[in-house]
């Protein structure tokens, strides 16, 4: 695959990134609520570190590392956040992460974006085993973990100081046959509305 697919996923559309993204990205990547519970998150949001960013996504799906998409809301085409897969190509496996601006917590955006990366990293990108992380104290981003179907595999305690206090570390992740299908996760997401 040579160029990188847009994807449809409930509310919200899961683009490539383009560089007139990058105003944007600053505006909401850079809000102090989204920088706390980001762990890679620079904070203050330094001025070029998106387009940086673009550039580098762009080329990790050129080379096969990996796939970034923009998060947007099918209704209004505005962007809201960022989902990714980072490959091991060594171990066919892949790190999932995610990030919604704060005026877009709780809609079911990043639930909406991370199911569709998780199963386009199986189905089409080969992959055997995905894993995430995220802090102890954003249970919504844990939510969204599990709704996509990746499963509690354990804390790391103390395991980060970030922005200046030692944070637990909580473990996600499943293997393609661990993983339910897409109908058990659609289904899932449903019940649990």
């Amino acid at each position: 695959m040579t160029t990188q697919p847009t994807l449809r996923s409930g509310p919200v559309l899961l683009a490539p990134l383009r560089p007139e993204d990058a105003g944007r990205i600053r505006l909401l990547a850079g809000d102090t609520a989204v920088a706390d519970t980001a762990v890679l998150m620079p904070h203050p949001y330094p001025e070029g570190a998106a387009k940086r960013w673009i550039a580098e996504s762009t080329a990790g799906w050129a080379a096969g590392w990996g796939a970034v998409w923009k998060i947007v809301k099918i209704d209004d085409d505005l962007l809201v956040g960022e989902v990714g897969i980072t490959m091991d190509l060594e171990n066919r496996s892949a790190e999932l992460g995610y990030w919604i601006g704060k005026d877009y917590w709780g809609n079911g955006y990043a639930t909406a974006g991370a199911r569709a990366a998780v199963r386009f990293g199986f189905d089409e990108m080969g992959v055997h085993r995905i894993h995430a992380s995220c802090l102890r104290r954003n249970p919504g981003s844990a939510r969204v973990l599990e709704r996509v179907g990746l499963r509690y595999e354990g804390c790391l305690r103390e395991h980060l100081f970030h922005r200046g206090r030692f944070e637990d570390l909580l473990l996600f992740g499943a293997a393609k046959g661990e993983a339910p299908n897409h109908r058990e996760i659609r289904a899932a997401g449903r019940r649990g509305r």
